[in-house]
């Protein structure tokens, strides 16, 4: 029995190693492969469309509306494979530091009312806004501000812009913001490296024109993915910090 035992000590020990060993357990069995090789189309989207393309001057938007985070798995021309809830969970940003009167966005609530970070409690479509505290319309601000750090850092980090102020959100019956900010994963095509296929994932974010649909700017960077290794990221750029949207919709507040 002792034997055994010592026996199956061993095993188990020896399978540990292995699995720390390059193309082992831990590595699902993939390998390693060369990084800083040349990665087809890469460079050119880099170059063509990566990072910031301004293509009209806003000077004095009065808000926007702010569409859910979306994915095109199946390519740019592709319908929306997934999305987000929604909400505005940034809106202290927009409205405090950005100097929007207003942002709208469609909600949908999580399955857990414990799960819900947004100045909304319900589901539908809303207008957010900084409202007087003499209002009384301030208690699931009050409440986020309590329990979801990133919105108490917010509130914290622009409370002089704030003053006695908070976010409100109105359900409304339409949108009415003549702009709209995008954010969208985008899968691209597939080129191979070192012999085998991966693809490219662009990110996305953009600001929209709604009535003619033309494009006000985007910020585009890339990434390289390929499953087949197990240091799968393998080539990227223009990955930065997102955009803040009155630097494009309210030009002449941010030159004053």
């Amino acid at each position: 029995m002792a034997k055994f035992v010592k026996l199956l000590v061993s095993a188990f020990v020896a399978a540990i190693v292995a699995s720390c060993a390059p193309g082992g357990l831990l590595s699902n069995q993939r390998p390693y492969v060369q990084e800083g090789l040349e990665v087809p189309g890469l460079q050119e989207l880099c170059d063509t469309k990566g990072g910031v393309h301004v293509y009209q001057t806003v000077t004095d938007a009065k808000g926007f509306l702010l569409l859910p985070i979306r994915s095109f798995f199946k390519g740019p021309d592709g319908p929306v494979t997934d999305q987000a809830l929604g909400g505005c969970i940034k809106c202290i940003e927009y409205l405090a530091r950005d100097g929007f009167d207003f942002v709208e966005a469609q909600v949908t609530l999580p399955r857990l009312a414990a799960y819900n970070f947004d100045f909304a409690t319900t589901n539908g479509l809303f207008r957010y806004s900084l409202v007087d505290r003499e209002s009384g319309l301030c208690e699931q601000y009050d409440f986020l501000i309590r329990w979801v750090p990133p919105v108490k850092a917010a509130s914290e980090k622009y409370a002089q812009e704030l003053g006695n102020r908070c976010i409100h959100a109105q359900q409304i019956y339409e949108f009415t913001a003549p702009y709209q900010l995008e954010r969208n994963t985008i899968l691209l095509g597939g080129p191979d490296y070192h012999g085998k296929t991966g693809f490219i994932v662009q990110n996305q974010e953009a600001i929209r024109e709604r009535a003619s649909d033309a494009l006000v700017m985007e910020s585009n960077s890339f990434l390289y993915v390929n499953r087949n290794f197990s240091n799968r990221f393998l080539g990227s750029c223009h990955t930065g910090f997102p955009i803040h949207p009155g630097d494009f919709l309210r030009t002449a507040a941010q030159t004053n």
